[in-house]
């Protein structure tokens, strides 16, 4: 669907299709504000960061700028050959290490700062540890993140979700104009039947591999041997 089909099907469901309620720019940014809140809860919108990479030099210590539209990361990689690693706690970060002098040696770990102002204003920043010296060129990482999806403005934009999430973007943009309309017991019954779908989707990406645990059929049946009864 495309943006104006999108905010058609928003009137229709709020009974306004003359737009004498709601105005397109407020269904315009509820559909945008929907379809991140879903981005962010069900990871389904990745991209990467990879091949060499330049460490930054504005801050005392080297680090990735991450893209303004970044969300979370989902795993980091550095080094070559590339080494998976783990995440520090952001809040003990620098408490724990308040002397570390700057490295060259490939981490072991890292962090992710809170947004950022000035230049970098609404950006967040990957830092490393041990701590990396700034401005360090030819750093090879892999850093695959959940991304915000682009911002729906011209009627004949496309959504960058699936297909199949469209439906649940205009519930939950249907449910913000109910909140600003007082229409309490509505927005109610739409958080329900959005979350229903929302958890209808997900099973889309439950693991059914070979690995994943199972009962067998004894497990799950109880069986009595001829002895027992």
């Amino acid at each position: 669907m495309i943006l104006s089909e999108l905010r058609t099907a928003v009137q229709a469901m709020t009974g306004d299709l003359d737009g004498v309620l709601f105005t397109v720019a407020d269904i315009d940014r509820y559909l945008n504000m929907a379809q991140t809140e879903i981005c962010r809860r069900a990871r389904i919108l990745q991209k990467n960061i990879s091949g060499a990479q330049t460490l930054s030099s504005f801050d005392t210590y080297g680090g990735l700028l991450l893209p303004t539209d970044f969300l979370i990361e989902k795993e980091v990689y550095y080094g070559n050959p590339l080494v998976r690693l783990g995440k520090l706690p952001y809040d003990s970060f620098w408490i724990d290490q308040p002397t570390t002098t700057p490295s060259t040696a490939t981490p072991t770990s890292y962090v992710v700062t809170d947004y950022l102002t000035g230049s970098q204003n609404n950006q967040r920043h990957m830092l490393f540890y041990p701590f990396m010296t700034p401005g360090l060129t030819n750093q090879f990482v892999r850093v695959g993140y959940i991304a915000k999806p682009a911002v729906l403005t011209s009627p004949t934009d496309i959504p960058n979700l699936p297909d199949q999430w469209h439906e649940l973007i205009i519930l939950m943009a249907t449910r913000r104009c109910k909140i600003q309309e007082d229409d309490w017991q509505a927005a109610t019954s739409l958080a329900g039947e959005a979350e229903k779908y929302y958890t209808l989707l997900l099973s889309e990406f439950q693991d059914d591999s070979d690995l994943v645990n199972y009962q067998i059929r004894d497990e799950q049946t109880t069986f009595y041997p001829i002895w027992d009864l």
